[in-house]
């Protein structure tokens, strides 16, 4: 069932790119393709092999017993979908008079929350590096690049 579904997503969702394309050529105004479209076509194809592969693997096809990794790369691609799967609906949540504030919140401030993250995640690396190069020949929690970025994260928290 999560196979059709996605299938007729996928068609319908490229189906509407076709056609905003043509009705921009038309109309001569570049602005009508929307970046919503490509999230629902990405958490498709995530959602769409990773059934796959559950489905095989409940039935055991070319395998005796699950890896570890396989089931990592299932639970990875069902998640990377339903993120992006939620991110499309949280679109329709703009036409609900209650939701209408909340979506418009959201669009003005996401560019800036990316502009933040970009910045603290250069700081973070920065720090991480400089603990592994300064205090990684003298402390075991520093010893290796995972297990400072861990160590970081952990004085982060409290």
């Amino acid at each position: 069932m999560v196979l059709i579904l996605c299938l007729a997503s996928t068609f319908l969702t490229l189906k509407v790119i076709k056609k905003s394309f043509v009705l921009a050529k038309a109309m001569g105004r570049p602005h009508l393709f929307q970046y919503w479209h490509l999230i629902n076509i990405g958490s498709d194809l995530a959602i769409f092999p990773a059934t796959l592969l559950k489905v095989a693997y409940s039935l055991n096809y070319g395998c005796d017993t699950l890896s570890s990794s396989a089931v990592e790369s299932v639970r990875v691609l069902l998640g990377i979908g339903v993120v992006l799967q939620s991110a499309v609906i949280l679109r329709y949540t703009s036409y609900f008079q209650q939701f209408n504030a909340l979506s418009s919140a959201l669009n003005i401030a996401f560019p800036r929350l990316l502009k933040f993250l970009a910045c603290v995640g250069v700081l973070y690396l920065a720090f991480m590096l400089c603990g592994w190069v300064a205090l990684g020949p003298f402390h075991y929690k520093f010893s290796s690049y995972d297990v400072s970025f861990y160590t970081l994260f952990s004085m982060l928290n409290g």
